[in-house]
């Protein structure tokens, strides 16, 4: 790892624990609010101050950096670096105090991504990746599962907040295809520690619609580090803004598009 990524790497794993402290202190006073008039679609108060503390940590630190966050949008400055923050993925999780949620940070450098980390705090997990230098999990190097073939993989995948559309429907086909050809499907409401698991070969595929940059960057990283692979659902090379992505440890990658994606 070069001196500038782990400068960057340093700083992201700080500031992660750091939001992730500022998080469980929240919680016993957490508010709950809707974003507009989804009522599947919540914010809370720990939504905002991390992302709040997270940005005035970058700002202050990298102040020439972009910022996009999940809560408050992208900065203007131009730079070629860019953050990319989730200061809560699993937000519906954390306001039922469900303990399945994190701090998603990614830090991206003229289209490459060159730092993840997910950290979960009630988990008292954190994963980490660099470019070229492997992931890892509490500071343990990970890899994915050596699962060859998806009647024998254990997959996870997440809906859509709109449960009344066609995207929906699909999403839930996909639901049904997964279950008939693997061992089964976890559904537990963070993309980021999803593919963080995938990552640690707790889950060896993973898809899903509807996900924005600040679910995945990390995670993509953070697979690929750990030998897996990321795509768009047509198995085209991955865009962080496509919304629609597949993951897997490799092996049953194309069976996952073949059998489950494609076939609704």
């Amino acid at each position: 790892m070069n001196n500038q990524n782990q400068v960057f790497l340093d700083f992201t794993l700080k500031t992660a624990k750091k939001a992730g402290e500022l998080i469980i202190k929240i919680l016993e006073s957490n508010t709950v609010n809707f974003k507009g008039d989804d009522q599947n679609n919540l914010v809370t108060q720990a939504d905002l101050e991390s992302e709040k503390f997270i940005t005035a940590a970058i700002k202050e630190n990298f102040p020439d950096h972009q910022i996009l966050g999940e809560e408050y949008g992208k900065t203007e400055n131009q730079s070629e670096f860019m953050w990319v923050l989730d200061p809560v993925d699993g937000t519906n999780n954390i306001a039922h105090g469900h303990p399945y949620f994190a701090v998603n940070i990614g830090l991206i450098q003229n289209e490459e991504i060159i730092v993840g980390v997910t950290h979960a705090p009630k988990l008292n997990e954190t994963w980490h990746a660099s470019k070229g230098a492997g992931a890892f999990l509490n500071d343990k190097q990970i890899k994915v599962s050596k699962t060859k073939t998806l009647s024998k993989s254990l997959l996870s995948t997440g809906f859509p907040y709109d449960r009344k559309g066609e995207l929906y429907e699909k999403a839930m086909n996909h639901y049904h295809n997964a279950m008939q050809n693997s061992h089964g499907v976890r559904r537990q409401g963070a993309a980021a520690i999803d593919m963080a698991y995938l990552a640690t070969s707790r889950l060896d595929g993973f898809f899903e619609f509807t996900l924005k940059p600040w679910d995945i960057v990390p995670g993509i990283l953070i697979i690929e580090e750990a030998g897996g692979k990321v795509t768009n659902m047509d198995g085209s090379k991955v865009d962080i803004y496509a919304e629609n992505i597949v993951a897997s440890n490799n092996k049953i990658h194309e069976e996952i598009i073949e059998k489950i994606v494609t076939e609704c």
